[in-house]
């Protein structure tokens, strides 16, 4: 605790607003200054504290993930790891029927890692009738609402992931992860 030291003026020296004396039995008060610094250090070690456990618990995320091949999927099949992120975009199939959509979901793992893996609106449905309703599930509504299809998928791997639906929807097939 820094206690600050009050000069004391001489008599010759007074001005028209002094200080009040501190006792020596009494504790001088705390200024501003130390009032302020004391607060600040609690919040700084607080955020300092906090910034390293980020550093601690966050990956590295580049901006060009290593998408594997066919013949890794079944490393990152969500038997072994679920993803850590998500991506979705619509496609849309023009050659056998332009109203159906398709989605490809980019699945994004620990170790700079990623799958593409494409699924219809079929299978979101499936999806979610195969997971059940739960306490503050994101909901979806048409096959346009990516974003809530994106964060239905986010919740649903966090909250469900080891789910037998789940597994099923991020498990490898035959079109998916398009690499070599």
């Amino acid at each position: 605790m820094h206690i600050q030291i009050w000069h004391q003026p001489q008599p010759d020296e007074r001005r028209s607003r002094q200080m009040p004396p501190v006792s020596k039995k009494t504790s001088a008060r705390p200024t501003t200054d130390n009032t302020t610094r004391q607060q600040q250090q609690p919040q700084q070690q607080q955020q300092k504290h906090h910034h390293q456990q980020q550093h601690q618990h966050v990956v590295p995320s580049p901006l060009k993930p290593q998408f594997h091949s066919r013949k890794c999927h079944h490393t990152y099949n969500a038997t072994r790891h679920l993803p850590k992120a998500v991506w979705i975009r619509a496609i849309r199939l023009s050659k056998e029927s332009p109203s159906t959509v398709l989605y490809e979901i980019v699945l994004c793992y620990e170790h700079n890692r990623a799958c593409t893996i494409n699924r219809s609106w079929e299978d979101f449905q499936k999806l979610k009738s195969g997971l059940g309703s739960w306490r503050n599930a994101p909901t979806f509504c048409s096959p346009k609402d990516i974003d809530g299809l994106q964060n239905y998928l986010c919740e649903a791997i966090n909250k469900k992931g080891r789910e037998v639906a789940m597994e099923f929807f991020l498990r490898r097939r035959m079109d998916d992860c398009g690499g070599p």
